[in-house]
Order: C-alpha cells, then sequence, then structure tokens
C-alpha cells in the first residue's frame, strides 16, 4: 500500500500513528483552508473533464520540478509507468498489424532503455515547448502506472520503434498553452531561489519509502519538503498534511533534514509555508517518534 492509501485508509497502521502523534493537523487543516478562499474564484481554464485538469496538473508539476533538477524524469513512478507500456497496447490495439508492432517493442524494461536512451540525447536541447511536452508525455506515464488507461498511443509507433518525440506531439496545444503559462509565472515569482546555489531531493529518496510500497515526494529543497499543486480550487485537506508528515517519518535517520514544508499552489500563484512549529507543535522527541514508526510499520508487513 502506497503511503498516499495509508494516509486516506482510516484503519491503517500510519493513519492512526499519525493521527495519535500530530493531533493538531485537523485544525491546522481548517485553518490554511479558510485563509485559501479568497483564491478560489480566480479565472482558469475551462476543460470538458476532471481528468484533463489533473493530467495538466501532474505535467505542470514535473514541469516545475525540472527548474529544480535536470533529473525530475528519473524517479519510480515513471520507471513503473514505462514498464506497464506493452500492456497498454495489448489491451487498446486488435488485429495482427498492431499486435505485430506491439510484439517488437520487447519486455517493459526495453521499453523503459529506450526512454532514458533517447531523453538524454533530446532532453538538453529541449525548447520550452518541448519540454512542456514532455512533461505532460511523463504525466500519462504517471497516471497509466496508477492504472488510468484513459490515452492512446499510437503515434508513438512507427514500425514497432518506441520514438520518444512522435509520442510528445500527441497532445492538445491549448494544454501546452496553460503549462507554459503556469511555469512561466512560477519560474518568475521564484527567480530569487533559483539564483541561488540549492540541495535539491526528489522521488524515492526515503529511507522508508519501500516500507509503504512507494513513497515518491516532490521535492526537498535546502531542508524544506515542497508539494506542488495546480488544483482550481485550493484547500489543505488533512490527508495532505498527513502526507507531508508520513515524508518526514519515513526520513527514518534525518538524512534530508526536513525543517519545514511548502505548499505551492502554482494557479493562485501562492505559496502555503508551513514551518516546524506548525508541522511538529508538541511533538516528543523526533528520533523516538520515527524509531517507533519505523517499528510498527515494519511489523506490520512481517
Amino acid at each position: 500500500m502506497s503511503l498516499t492509501s495509508e494516509v486516506q485508509t482510516p484503519g491503517s497502521f500510519t493513519r492512526q500513528f499519525i493521527d495519535r502523534e500530530f493531533p493538531h493537523l485537523k485544525s491546522l487543516s481548517s485553518q490554511i483552508s479558510r485563509e485559501l478562499k479568497i483564491y478560489r474564484d480566480l479565472p482558469h481554464p475551462d476543460y470538458s473533464d476532471a481528468y484533463t485538469y489533473s493530467l495538466i496538473g501532474t505535467a505542470t508539476d514535473y514541469r516545475i520540478r525540472f527548474f529544480y533538477t535536470s533529473n525530475a524524469h528519473k524517479v519510480a513512478a515513471i520507471e513503473n509507468g514505462l514498464k506497464k507500456f506493452k500492456y497498454l497496447y495489448s489491451y487498446e490495439l486488435n488485429g495482427k498489424e498492431y499486435i505485430n508492432r506491439f510484439s517488437s517493442l520487447g519486455s517493459g524494461y526495453k521499453v523503459r532503455d529506450d526512454f532514458y536512451k533517447q531523453s538524454k540525447v533530446l532532453l538538453p536541447n529541449f525548447s520550452e515547448d518541448q519540454i512542456c511536452r514532455f512533461c505532460l508525455l511523463l504525466a500519462k506515464l504517471d497516471h497509466f502506472r496508477r492504472g488510468t488507461t484513459v490515452f492512446h498511443l499510437h503515434k508513438a509507433m512507427k514500425k514497432g520503434v518506441f520514438d520518444l518525440q512522435e509520442m510528445m506531439l500527441d497532445c492538445e496545444e491549448s494544454w501546452i498553452q496553460d503549462i507554459k503559462q503556469l511555469t512561466a509565472a512560477y519560474k518568475l515569482a521564484n527567480v530569487d531561489v533559483f539564483s541561488k546555489k540549492l540541495s535539491v531531493k526528489h522521488g524515492a529518496v526515503l529511507a522508508g519509502s519501500a516500507d509503504v510500497g512507494g513513497a515518491d515526494l516532490d521535492l526537498v529543497v535546502n531542508g524544506c519538503l515542497v508539494e506542488i499543486k495546480a488544483t482550481v480550487k485550493p484547500k489543505v485537506p488533512t490527508n495532505l498534511l498527513r502526507q507531508l508528515v508520513g515524508y518526514w517519518l519515513l526520513d527514518y535517520e534525518d538524512e534530508l533534514n526536513i525543517q519545514s514544508a511548502r505548499i505551492d499552489f502554482v494557479r493562485q500563484n501562492h505559496q502555503v509555508l508551513l514551518g516546524k512549529e506548525m508541522l511538529f507543535s508538541g511533538l516528543r522527541s523526533k528520533k523516538t517518534v520515527r524509531s517507533e514508526f519505523k517499528m510498527g510499520l515494519r511489523s506490520q508487513n512481517r
């Protein structure tokens, strides 16, 4: 079970542990969400379905990560989506011609290797338009990894060859413009941050990630845990705070030195800062709490 599933399941060990040790999160959630109400009626693109908003939000997330690190695509979520790529083809395409093309792709591991070989060559020379298209593809793979089969990759195939650039063309132009506009505004608002030397960690870098079936955090920048959101109506539900605390707990030996957290609401160009006095109010010894969490989590998994 992933960390997200753990915090959303009332009976899980992780959820019960967090609620016992961090009982203030619910009231903190209510306080922050009240403060965010003034941002809920801002204009935004009118997409026809909720999934499009979600897909563009994930793509925006990846594009912003690339501002901080050149390896934003090298995370477990993308690797797992690539490994499943061949199953998408077998589900959605019928007929001998397509089956032959599908078969020539080889294993899921070959698809992954082809993707990273091509991206290593192409990515450094991408224009802003191309990198936004690339991030939209990452979002599709990320969503497919979660079990959402809602897009087609027919254009990726040229006689059975995995073609990264062809895959990037399969999107609506308005989506790309939305991602470009959002991320350009983000970069401008954080120009002072990007001018400094940053210590950046991302992906499954937590010591306890495997204990919850994977926990891919967005970013840790100079000890600040950063969560990126491109939601239309910003709010901070208790489960989001539980997730942030869950990341901190999974850093068993304090290797990332997480001292604070920040939630970046990209569409509203607004940041919610959570200092340690807000996140860890009234907490017992951090070392003891993490140790107890690690022991309980691993005991549950035996």
